[in-house]
């Protein structure tokens, strides 16, 4: 990342976060990553937490919504047993009242299964992998993850006094939090 002379008198601990969160806004890393690249820090510890604490949320709804699709299988199966219980129970219970009819019995089984088939014909529409709603969470996701981790590169920024024009932000996944002008996109100290 090329700094201009706008970095000059600021502590490297400050310096380091502030790239970090550039390249967090750039490309995202995994958690891991980012905790062996932070520096141990005594100029910046609330930023830093706060940042960490956005990255954890925003890697933990991505990984949910992306992996909706894995759960649903598990879950099917989960429900296809829901339904053989169902069905034996109404065996059994119609069995034991003895004044149950088998047109009864077969109904339940029959309203079971058909309960079942629906939900999974429907669910593999929901649940595709290259699905338009899931896309636009994930960029939604990915848009809040920035808004919520540029603020405090800014605040940073206002603390240390620090152009942000020293700290150039391309490409950007999204325009949240960014300022943009002719010479690029940069950190919004609004």
């Amino acid at each position: 990342m090329r700094k201009k002379d706008g970095t000059q008198g600021v502590p490297e601990d400050v310096r380091k976060l502030i790239e970090i969160i550039i390249s967090e806004v750039q490309s995202p890393v995994d958690m891991q990553d980012i905790l062996e690249r932070l520096p141990s820090t005594t100029n910046c510890v609330k930023e830093a937490s706060d940042f960490l604490k956005a990255k954890d949320r925003a890697q933990r709804r991505e990984g949910f919504i992306t992996n909706e699709r894995l759960w649903h299988r598990k879950y099917g199966w989960f429900m296809a047993r829901v339904v053989m219980l169902f069905g034996i129970l109404t065996i059994v219970v119609a069995v034991i009242a003895g004044r149950a009819g088998a047109d009864i019995i077969i109904a339940a089984i029959m309203g079971a299964a058909g309960y079942y088939a629906l939900l999974t014909t429907l669910s593999g529409i929901r649940y595709r992998d290259n699905n338009r709603k899931r896309l636009r969470l994930l960029a939604q996701e990915a848009a809040r993850y920035q808004r919520q981790i540029a603020p405090i590169a800014a605040s940073l920024m206002k603390r240390f006094k620090i152009d942000p024009r020293s700290y150039p932000v391309s490409p950007a996944r999204s325009k949240a939090g960014l300022q943009e002008t002719e010479e690029g996109c940069f950190i919004d100290l609004g």
